[in-house]
């Protein structure tokens, strides 16, 4: 009894015409896109499992957030033993926020509490 060999279709016409010089250049192609393509959805995953919770929503509204800040977060033993939990670190102005100009705002209706800010940190620390 002869066994049948499958072969997957799309492999198949991949590979069809390679000759054996390119037939493992397109196989390390298609491991290289397979292998891309699955690091561009681990910072989605990695994202953590931080919600907002609106209570008393009001009814027809539409809620907006805005990214201030953009940092990394950071363990308590990354940290020198905060224990508060997870903390942002290397704070640098979120996406589309002009910095400067938030800065000034700030500095400018509270002079006394963001008058020495200088960098977003600064302003993350108030």
């Amino acid at each position: 009894m002869v066994k049948e060999e499958r072969r997957n279709p799309f492999l198949q016409n991949f590979l069809k015409g390679a000759t054996s010089m390119k037939r493992p250049k397109k196989i390390l192609a298609l491991l290289l896109v397979l292998v891309l393509s699955l690091t561009m959805a681990l910072p989605a995953a990695a994202a953590g499992p931080y919600a907002i919770t609106i209570q008393n929503d009001r009814p027809g509204h539409t809620y907006e957030a805005y990214q201030i800040f953009a940092g990394a977060v950071s363990s308590g033993e990354e940290q020198g033993g905060n224990v508060s939990g997870p903390i942002l670190t290397q704070i640098t102005w979120g996406d589309g926020v002009q910095g400067d100009a938030l800065r000034a705002a700030l500095q400018e209706a509270d002079g006394e509490k963001y008058g020495a800010c200088q960098t977003a940190a600064d302003v993350a620390d108030v």
